[in-house]
């Protein structure tokens, strides 16, 4: 009796241990369940943003389609197109990033014609060459590799991808 009395009280404790968050949420669904218990639908925008700060993930946060949801305004970063020192490299550079959101990934478009006479309504004309871009470890530098680069004349950003810093 003396030996199971100590499991006995350790079984019965279990749940104290479980409500206090001993073991919570292991992943952004069921931290968003967990919080979302008893609330109302109206808080589910709030409960999201708690989780992803607590559990981040890859997502699209900006987008020229006007369909795509955009977590970040234009006036929150700037990249530039940067000249590397080979000019079969293309690169760019993150200079400024105050959204909540790291930086991962860049989709830019690149024109052979100066921006001036390659509008974007004529995206198909002028617009066919996409690179993507990655940033790891927080980076703010990123540079890709071909035989072309020294030809473009324009840069325009399509999509970001990024991840809600903790």
């Amino acid at each position: 009796m003396k030996k199971l009395l100590p499991l006995l009280l350790i079984l019965l404790a279990a749940p104290c241990f479980v409500e206090a968050g001993l073991f919570g949420p292991d992943n952004f669904e069921e931290c968003v369940l967990k919080k979302m218990e008893g609330q109302d639908r109206s808080m589910f925008v709030i409960a999201s943003r708690a989780c992803e700060k607590k559990f981040p993930f890859e997502k699209l946060i900006y987008s020229t389609n006007p369909l795509e949801k955009s977590y970040v305004s234009k006036e929150e970063y700037d990249i530039s197109w940067v000249t590397p020192p080979d000019p079969n490299t293309s690169s760019i550079e993150i200079t400024r990033n105050t959204s909540d959101y790291i930086i991962t990934k860049v989709k830019a478009l690149f024109s052979l014609k100066p921006c001036e006479e390659a509008p974007m309504a004529d995206y198909d004309l002028y617009w066919s060459i996409k690179k993507i871009f990655n940033f790891t470890n927080n980076g703010k530098h990123s540079d890709i590799a071909g035989n072309d680069a020294n030809t473009y004349k324009c840069m325009r950003i399509d999509e970001i991808w990024g991840m809600m810093r903790k």
